[in-house]
């Protein structure tokens, strides 16, 4: 709700703008660039990855002001779709400025309490009229679930935490709850439309033909192995996450692997990497599998990464591709 509160006003703080010279020629609507609330939420995203030197105070809601750079292509964005400067300006910093309120009101609160309770409400199949999708309620007084997910995501994630946490699920309470901490922080993400999903056509296809084992970016929702990278390891690891991509080194990757071959001087680790379509996390990538790939060879280790990206050939994505060495 927080995260939704903060889009609204973004979205209030660009309709209010009286600068705006450009509409919606169809509907005569004030026009705010498409996707980009996401796409600044993303980019901090990324610079809190990367930058060790401050902890936000929330996962999600950007916390940190000293993050100059997703506030100026936020600007931008705004000054392309033609607001005026001063007035784009004053857009970045209020939003940043109730960002960073909201992520203090959060910083002590805990969704679920030791007092939450939460109930699973399974499809009843021998109903003609039910629901196909399993219910999330908390607490037995709330009419409305807070989540609902299909069987297929539950089976799935269930597996995922059996496997990593190595444990039989009779008691399944701490599934349960791991399984809500997912469902609560990507609901809230809710980035649409900012990264293409791989299909297992596609995947299978680099499993046995480079076998590639690792995705370098995914989610308990959509990983098609265990264990892949995530941006949020401190929910997901108990599904297989090693964590953030951009935190691993060559060793952190290797130790994942699980391939194996007959002699070790057949090896070669092969990685999946699908990041998020915005352009500088595009970018900090190529840069990241570089480096990388540098520290491969200055250890005569074999190692190929496999990039998903759009054909952005206009990009500094693209053209650091392109540039590679190691392409």
């Amino acid at each position: 709700r927080k995260m939704k509160k903060l889009r609204s006003y973004f979205h209030k703080l660009c309709q209010s703008s009286r600068s705006m010279s450009s509409e919606d020629k169809t509907s005569g609507q004030k026009y705010i660039p498409v996707l980009a609330f996401d796409k600044w939420i993303a980019r901090h995203l990324l610079y809190n990855d990367i930058d060790n030197s401050h902890s936000p105070l929330d996962p999600l809601i950007p916390s940190i002001e000293s993050h100059s750079e997703p506030q100026s292509l936020l600007i931008a964005e705004l000054v392309h779709a033609h607001f005026e400067t001063n007035n784009a300006t004053e857009i970045a910093h209020q939003l940043i400025q109730k960002s960073v309120h909201i992520s203090t009101e959060l910083s002590n609160h805990f969704q679920l309490t030791s007092a939450s309770k939460l109930i699973f409400k399974f499809p009843d199949k021998s109903s003609q009229q039910h629901h196909h999708k399993i219910r999330v309620f908390v607490n037995a007084f709330n009419s409305k679930p807070f989540f609902e997910i299909s069987q297929s995501h539950y089976d799935k994630l269930q597996i995922l935490f059996e496997t990593r946490m190595n444990t039989s699920l009779s008691v399944n309470a701490r599934f349960e709850v791991s399984l809500f901490r997912v469902l609560v922080r990507y609901e809230t993400l809710g980035a649409h439309g900012s990264q293409a999903a791989f299909p297992a056509s596609g995947f299978n296809f680099l499993r046995d033909g480079f076998k590639c084992e690792l995705e370098a970016f995914a989610s308990p929702f959509n990983a098609w192995n265990s264990p892949f990278g995530s941006v949020f390891h401190d929910i997901d690891s108990c599904f297989g996450s090693f964590g953030s991509f951009f935190k691993c080194t060559l060793n952190e990757l290797m130790k994942q692997s699980t391939f194996s071959c007959e002699r070790i001087d057949d090896k070669v680790y092969s990685i999946e990497v699908n990041p998020p379509f915005v352009n500088e996390v595009l970018l900090h990538t190529v840069y990241k599998i570089e480096s990388l790939l540098k520290d491969a060879d200055l250890r005569r280790i074999r190692a190929r990464f496999l990039v998903i990206v759009p054909f952005w050939n206009e990009t500094s994505m693209w053209k650091a591709l392109e540039s590679s060495k190691y392409k």
